[in-house]
This record gives C-alpha cells, sequence and structure tokens, in this order.
C-alpha cells in the first residue's frame, strides 16, 4: 500500500517553528542560483558528503526560488534581483533576530519576521 503524506498544519508549524523565534541570524548566504540560506544560532564547522566544509548554524531557513525580502513599504530585493544585489544583500541579514515565522495564505508561503523591520516571504510561481 503507497503511503501518502498529509499536509502539515498551520498549528504543527507553529509548534515547529517555535523554538527558532528569538535567534539571531548568525550568517546568510546565497546558495546555488537565487537559493537564500539563513543559519541561526550558533555556527558550527561542518563538512559536508563532498568534503566541502561550511559554517552551520543550530538551524537553517532555506527558500530555493520565488522569495523576496520585504521593507516597511517596498521590496528590498529577491530571488530576481540581480546577482550582485544578492550578494550584497543576503549576507548583510546576519545579524537581525528571527522575530516570527509563520505559514500565510491561500497556497501556504512561509514568512520569517526579522527584526528591523524586514522580512522574507517565499512565493511559488510554477505550477503544480
Amino acid at each position: 500500500m503507497p503511503h501518502h503524506d498529509r499536509p502539515i498544519s498551520r498549528l504543527a508549524c507553529q509548534r515547529l517553528f517555535a523554538p527558532l523565534v528569538g535567534l539571531p541570524v548568525s550568517l546568510g548566504w546565497r546558495g546555488h542560483g537565487s537559493a537564500i540560506l539563513l543559519e541561526l544560532g550558533s555556527l558550527a564547522m561542518e563538512t559536508d558528503p563532498q568534503g566541502r566544509t561550511g559554517a552551520r548554524g543550530e538551524s537553517t531557513i532555506m527558500i530555493e526560488w520565488s522569495w523576496r525580502v520585504e521593507a516597511a513599504r517596498s521590496i528590498a530585493f529577491g530571488s530576481w534581483s540581480t546577482d550582485r544585489r544578492m550578494d550584497f544583500a543576503i549576507p548583510r541579514l546576519a545579524g537581525r533576530v528571527v522575530a516570527g515565522i509563520e505559514v500565510w495564505g491561500r497556497l501556504p508561503e512561509l514568512a520569517v519576521e526579522l527584526s528591523g523591520g524586514l522580512r522574507l516571504v517565499s512565493f511559488m510561481t510554477e505550477a503544480a
């Protein structure tokens, strides 16, 4: 009999996210393409199966594509920004604190509230 995963509920998401609230963004970095990664909490050096070494946080938030960082009344930058803009702006998220995380919207998306009035938001643009 095949196994079917059930969507995770918003309440379950809240429980999973609760320990992340209050953690600092220790490292913000850009992955392959336009992927954004935020390493939260204390950093430790780790080596992946390919032998690459890098800093990893206690937890990591990663959005592969279709994301933006919102300021109070504008989009500060996002996955469609230039390479130069992303390479400049993503590392500067370090030092901010996670003020809240939620799943929101009719088609659930991730929203990460950061100190200083910034908000990292996912938004899927590909049809399933």
